[in-house]
């Protein structure tokens, strides 16, 4: 072989290599973006079943603390409705869908709220608590009765975009059908985004009207009992109620820290807290919450009392003389407590009752302008004596029966200068004082 024939050899034999390496590197390039578009796509739809897993894990943490006190059976019922949602949206390859039922009263209801969102992820989840309003397209769809579908929901004008922003959700078609039970409207099914090349159109009502009827009659049972709605977060429309609300809290109660230890100081507030509120059960109050050291008592609500303004008067004095005891008590054990005194404020009016708080820490509290009244009360009276304040309207009901002294207006201070006037009570006139057996 001669020379010229060796080098066009060589040079055949590197061009071939030359293109099985090109060939084999744009194989693996192509095998990279492949394996690497595979990976992306996984990771992406394992990001959504976390979010999934993390807002359907929440949601049983939270339902599971509120059936502790409302019962498991509305929870139950919320599961199977779920369940066959997420049935009705696999046969009709919707890619969402929600259940919404009314808020308020049947004929006037102020809101439509979610009884169900498929899926649940942590973004669809924020829409839990929402209140969509009458005038959006499952609103029309309750109002009237009637279904329908939509094949652009940007095109309805009564498509409720703004839920789409708080879920971060793209709705492109959905369908909306009216769930009818015994002659009512009791919810609304609503899918959202159908799968494949068509949009949602008049021809699914018909599919969706055979497979909504067992749903109607589940959504009915979960409606019919209106405290069911405390498992989504909504409270019953309740009437509010007349009560007397009482305030009582220890002033200078730094002095308690300074002069002892924190346990030692701590015991003494508990001390406090159990005199007074002994004496307050005693009267009927319920104890409605701990502040510090104070505590905030309510008569008549939930537990009825006869005469509530008259019994926490009644329960007012008896506190107060049993802290004079208590602090007797403190000052002869040689504890430096002489300038700790009780102040006690009492309010009354109407009031509602309602359940506040995280699903996990929830407690039952009341709301209203006596609840405001009574703690600045407390909190304007001085600070130098043992006192009890009380407003015009306690001052109004039990006339005749208490002696008090009208306050100046400058000594209520400017958080309740919106009433008329209190008064600082001072005991029973001697009528009722012989009356009451005191």
């Amino acid at each position: 072989m001669t020379t010229t024939e060796l080098v066009g050899l060589i040079t055949g034999i590197l061009t071939i290599l030359g293109v099985v390496v090109a060939v084999t590197r744009s194989v693996t390039q192509l095998q990279f973006k492949v394996r690497q578009e595979r990976l992306e796509a996984e990771k992406e739809n394992a990001e959504k079943r976390i979010s999934e897993l993390n807002a359907r894990n929440q949601e049983l943490i939270n339902q599971i603390a509120m059936s502790r006190r409302v019962g498991t059976a509305a929870l139950v019922r919320m599961m199977v409705i779920d369940d066959e949602l997420l049935s009705i949206m696999e046969i009709m390859r919707a890619q969402a869908g929600s259940i919404f039922i009314p808020l308020g009263t049947k004929s006037n209801p102020r809101g439509l709220v979610f009884l169900s969102i498929q899926p649940l992820t942590q973004h669809t989840a924020k829409l839990r608590k929402k209140i969509v309003p009458m005038q959006s397209s499952a609103g029309y769809c309750f109002r009237t009765g009637k279904p329908y579908a939509t094949a652009d929901s940007r095109a309805d004008p009564a498509h409720y975009s703004k839920a789409d922003l708080v879920s971060g959700y793209c709705t492109e078609d959905m369908l909306n059908f009216p769930l009818w039970h015994r002659g009512e409207v009791v919810g609304v099914l609503q899918l959202l985004n159908k799968e494949g090349p068509e949009r949602f159109a008049d021809s699914d009502i018909l599919v969706v009207e055979t497979l909504a009827l067992s749903l109607a009659e589940k959504v009915a049972d979960f409606v019919h009992a209106p405290e069911n709605l405390e498992i989504l977060g909504f409270m019953q429309e309740r009437e509010p109620e007349c009560a007397t609300i009482m305030f009582c809290d220890l002033s200078r109660s730094s002095l308690l820290f300074r002069e002892m230890s924190a346990s030692a100081a701590i015991q003494h507030i508990n001390e406090y807290l159990e005199k007074i509120c002994d004496i307050g059960l005693n009267h009927g109050a319920t104890v409605d919450k701990y502040v510090g050291d104070g505590v905030l008592l309510r008569f008549n609500v939930p537990r009825r009392v006869k005469d509530h303004p008259y019994q926490a008067v009644i329960a007012a004095l008896e506190m107060k003389a049993a802290f004079e005891r208590l602090k007797d008590d403190w000052i002869t054990m040689g504890e430096p407590l002489t300038s700790l005194y009780t102040r006690i404020g009492i309010a009354y009016g109407e009031v509602h009752e309602a359940i506040v708080g995280h699903p996990q820490y929830q407690y039952v509290t009341v709301f209203g302008q006596p609840v405001n009244i009574a703690v600045n009360l407390c909190e304007a009276a001085v600070r130098d004596k043992n006192v009890i304040i009380v407003d015009e309207r306690i001052y109004r009901e039990l006339a005749g029966k208490i002696l008090a002294d009208r306050l100046p207006k400058e000594r209520l201070g400017k958080a309740i200068s919106y009433i008329e006037s209190a008064y600082e009570l001072q005991g029973l006139t001697s009528k009722e004082h012989q009356r009451s057996g005191g």
